[in-house]
């Protein structure tokens, strides 16, 4: 509703999962004052994907606690035990977009090990 987003297009995926990559969408309204609220996944194409994210995060189609998305399930995704710490003096040393997809892909890696 916003506009405020971005898009992440081929965003890697560990070995094991089939496709080992997706694009993905953030919701950036509130950021940097908060990281993106989860990610975003297109429906159309992608169940195998989803089914491979379902068995790591909370993924739904609806999600009364995120903004709804047509078209597109919502991945929820939790920044480092909900912390979030952004300096604008110096974004690179700080929590920011880039290292909020290092932590989703580190969580797929860590649990596809598990699996």
């Amino acid at each position: 509703e916003t506009g405020e987003y971005l898009v992440v297009q081929n965003m890697p995926l560990p070995d094991g999962f089939e496709p080992d990559y997706v694009d993905l969408l953030m919701l950036t309204e509130h950021y940097p004052s908060t990281p993106p609220y989860g990610l975003y996944l297109l429906e159309k194409n992608n169940n195998g994907v989803i089914s491979q994210l379902r068995r790591i995060f909370n993924v739904m189609g609806n999600a009364r606690v995120a903004p709804a998305v047509t078209g597109y399930a919502w991945i929820c995704v939790h920044y480092q035990g909900h912390g979030w710490r952004y300096d604008s003096a110096n974004v690179a040393a700080s929590d920011n977009l880039k290292k909020f997809l290092v932590n989703f892909y580190n969580r797929c890696c860590s649990e596809v090990c598990r699996l």
